[in-house]
């Protein structure tokens, strides 16, 4: 898949933890399928938006928040550091 540009409304898992400036992104889903996100996202504010970029193994995510209308959105996904595992060596001859 490389880079996609997504740009789609998501719903999102959220937890709100007191003393916390931002909600905590656990899962989004989008097209019929639930994401779940086990690391520390870097979460970049701007005036009415939050976006959160998670490296999940290879693949890469951006989900926006936008504050003020309280909705997310699926940026994009990049998996540009999946490559094709060469063939077992009992196919190569070896």
């Amino acid at each position: 898949m490389k880079t996609m540009q997504v740009n789609e409304s998501v719903d999102a898992l959220v937890e709100y933890k007191e003393g916390r400036a931002f909600p905590v992104l656990r899962a989004i889903k989008w097209q019929g399928r639930r994401v779940d996100f086990a690391t520390r996202p870097k979460i970049e504010r701007a005036t009415n938006t939050l976006l959160y970029r998670f490296d999940e193994g290879l693949t890469r995510y951006g989900v926006r928040f936008e504050v003020g209308r309280q909705r997310w959105f699926l940026e994009g996904i990049d998996d540009s550091g999946i490559t094709d595992f060469p063939p077992p060596a009992w196919r190569r001859g070896e």
